[in-house]
C-alpha cells in the first residue's frame, strides 16, 4: 500500500527536478523575446502544468494556485497575448522562487502566505491582456452531462475556447486511486503524466484533503475526478485511460463553445481542427510503427493564383514551430493540382501584390514568407518546398498513387454542374484515407453524397468527413463519433 506521505515525497521531488533550469530558461525566453522558441515555452508551461495538477490532486492548495497563475501566463505568451519582458520574466522568476519555497515545506505550504507574489502575477496578467481576454477569464460556464446533471465543475470562457473547443472532447474522468495503486502498484501521480500525454487536464478533485490521509490511502474508494479534453473518441477512452464505460462521463459542450466556432472560416477551421487530429495521426503512427514514416498528405485541389494553397503550406509551418516536439516537416506532404498548366505556372512562382497579401493570416508574418522585390512580394523557397504541384483535371479520369489525409478544394464546387459534382465526390471519396477530411469551402454543401460523409459544421464552414457510420453533427455540440 503507498502512502501520501511517499507521495507526496515523489511530488516534491519531481517538482523541483522540473524547476531546476526554470532560472536559464526564463533568460533565455527574455534574451529571445522578438523570435521566441516555441518548444522552450511549451516546456516551460508543460512543467507548470504538472505541478498544478500533483498539487491539486494532494490538496496543496498554495502551490496548486501560484502554478495555476503562472501556467496562465505562460499559455499568454504561447499564444502572443503576453510579451516576455523584463518587468514578466523577473515576476515569474520570483513565482519560482515561492514555488521552491514552497515545496521545501510542503507540510506547510497551505498556511504560507504567497498573497504578494500572486497579486503581483495576477496584475501584470490583467495588465498587459487585452479586455476580451479579461472577460473570458473572468466568465466561468457552469458544465453539465449529457443527462442535464450538474458536473460541479465550471470552466472560464477563455480556456473553453483556446483548449477545450479545438481538443472537440470533453470528459469527467472518475479514478478510484486506491483500487488503482493495489492493481497497478504504481504512485498515483504517473496518472497524471500519463494523461498529459493523451490530452489537456482542466481541473483535477480529489474527494478527500491532505490532512485526512497522513495515516495512508483509506480503505474506502478515494475517488480523484479530472476534467479531461481529448481528441480521443469515446471508444478509445476506457483502454487509454484505464478505466471501465461507466467511470467515464462525456460531459455536454456549452452553448458558448458553439459561439465560437460560428463564421469560422476554412483557413482557421483547418488550422484550429484539422491540424491537430493530422497532428495526432502522426503520433499514433509513431507510436505503434515506429518505422512507418508515411507522411500526412494534404491535397489542394485547384490553384488559380496558389494564394490559397501557401496559405495552407504557412499554418502547417506555424503548426510545426508551435510543436516541434510531437511533429516535423517531414511528416507533412502537399500535392498541389490545377487543370491549368499556365495557372500552375503562377502559383509556383508565387509573385503577389500588396492588397493580394492584405489578409489576416498573414499579419506581421508576411516577410517571413515572402519575398519584397519592387512592388511585389514572391514566396519564399521554404514554402514552395513543401510542395509537389501536378496538373489534373477533375472532369476526367487521372490516377493519383496512395491515399491523401485532406483535399481542400476551397470552392472548387461551384464551377461544376450537380452531375460533376457527385462524380468528383465519389472520386475525392475514394482517395481518402479512413476518417479523412474534405474541406470544400465556407458554406459549400454537397449533395449526393449521402452515405459517404460524416458532415461537420463549423459555424458557416462545412468539412466532410470519410463517413465511419454517423451522420451529421454541429462543431461544439456532443459529437457522434464519441458515443
Amino acid at each position: 500500500m503507498l502512502y501520501t506521505k511517499d507521495i507526496v515525497n515523489q511530488f516534491v521531488t519531481e517538482s523541483k527536478r522540473y524547476l531546476e533550469t526554470i532560472e536559464d530558461d526564463l533568460y533565455d525566453l527574455e534574451k529571445h523575446k522578438r523570435n521566441l522558441d516555441p518548444q522552450l515555452v511549451d516546456k516551460i508551461f508543460r512543467v507548470h502544468h504538472t505541478i498544478k495538477e500533483g498539487a491539486a490532486f494532494l490538496g496543496l492548495k498554495n502551490i496548486n494556485d501560484l502554478a495555476l497563475i503562472m501556467e496562465n501566463m505562460f499559455a499568454m505568451i504561447r499564444s502572443g497575448e503576453i510579451k516576455p519582458e523584463p518587468v514578466i520574466v523577473d515576476a515569474l522568476q520570483q513565482g519560482a522562487d515561492s514555488l521552491n519555497i514552497l515545496l521545501d515545506d510542503v507540510d506547510h505550504s497551505n498556511e504560507t502566505d504567497i498573497s504578494a507574489v500572486y497579486k503581483q502575477l495576477s496584475e501584470l496578467q490583467c495588465g498587459k491582456i487585452s479586455e476580451k481576454v479579461k472577460k473570458e477569464l473572468d466568465t466561468n460556464v457552469a458544465l453539465f452531462e449529457l443527462s442535464g446533471e450538474k458536473t460541479g465543475f465550471e470552466i472560464n470562457q477563455f480556456t473553453l475556447k483556446n483548449l477545450v473547443v479545438r481538443k472537440r472532447g470533453l470528459y469527467v474522468l472518475k479514478f478510484d486511486l486506491t483500487e488503482l495503486s493495489t492493481r497497478e502498484n504504481n504512485p498515483p501521480l504517473q496518472l497524471i503524466r500519463h494523461l498529459l500525454i493523451k490530452g489537456n487536464i482542466i481541473e483535477g478533485r480529489l474527494k478527500a484533503v491532505l490532512e485526512d490521509l497522513h495515516a495512508g490511502l483509506p480503505r474506502q474508494p478515494l475517488i480523484y475526478e479530472v476534467l479531461y479534453a481529448t481528441t480521443l473518441g469515446h471508444r478509445k477512452l476506457p483502454e487509454t485511460v484505464g478505466l471501465p464505460e461507466d467511470s467515464i462521463i462525456p460531459v455536454k459542450m456549452p452553448e458558448q463553445a458553439t459561439n465560437f466556432t460560428a463564421g469560422y472560416p476554412p483557413f482557421e477551421v483547418f488550422r484550429d481542427f484539422v491540424l491537430p487530429d493530422l497532428a495526432d495521426r502522426v503520433r499514433d503512427r509513431d507510436a505503434r510503427h515506429k518505422g512507418d514514416k508515411t507522411p500526412i498528405r494534404i491535397w489542394s485541389v485547384g490553384t488559380p493564383t496558389g494564394l490559397e494553397l501557401y496559405l495552407l503550406s504557412i499554418l502547417v509551418l506555424e503548426y510545426i514551430t508551435t510543436r516541434s516536439h510531437e511533429v516535423s516537416a517531414a511528416d507533412f506532404s502537399i500535392i498541389a493540382t490545377d487543370a491549368a498548366a499556365e495557372a500552375l505556372a503562377g502559383a509556383i512562382i508565387g509573385k503577389y501584390s500588396d492588397g493580394e497579401l492584405d489578409h489576416e493570416l498573414l499579419a506581421e508574418k508576411k516577410s517571413e514568407y515572402f519575398k519584397r522585390s519592387g512592388t511585389s512580394w514572391f514566396i519564399r523557397d521554404h514554402v514552395r518546398s513543401m510542395i509537389d504541384f501536378r496538373q489534373v483535371d477533375l472532369t476526367q479520369p487521372h490516377p493519383f498513387p496512395g491515399k491523401v489525409d485532406v483535399i481542400f478544394c476551397h470552392n472548387v464546387f461551384k464551377h461544376f454542374d450537380s452531375k460533376t459534382k457527385k462524380k468528383i465526390a465519389g472520386r475525392f471519396h475514394r482517395v481518402l484515407a479512413e476518417k479523412g477530411f474534405l474541406l470544400p469551402g465556407e458554406d459549400c454543401r454537397l449533395t449526393g453524397i449521402k452515405g459517404k460523409f460524416e458532415q461537420v459544421e463549423y459555424g458557416e464552414t462545412i468539412v466532410y468527413k470519410k463517413n465511419n457510420g454517423f451522420g451529421n453533427t454541429k462543431a461544439g455540440r456532443e459529437d457522434k463519433e464519441r458515443k
